[in-house]
């Protein structure tokens, strides 16, 4: 594995591990706990757009198959 592929293993990895809690989270639970909330809110509210757009289109396609079909 040359140098490049390496560091875009350990870009992908660090990125990947960016949402996890960390010992300085634990050291102050209040904070570490509204950090956690927000993240998982953030996570949730992210998700909940992305299936309602998927909700969206698939009843949007069935429509327009309705449509076209008569």
């Amino acid at each position: 594995m040359d140098e490049s592929q390496a560091r875009a293993v350990v870009e992908i990895i660090a990125s990947a591990s960016t949402n996890f809690v960390t010992k300085d989270d634990a050291s102050s639970p209040d904070s570490s706990i509204e950090a956690f909330v927000c993240r998982f809110k953030s996570n949730l509210h992210r998700a909940l757009w992305i299936q309602g757009a998927g909700i969206v289109a698939i009843v949007g396609t069935f429509i327009a198959l309705g449509t076209a079909l008569g």
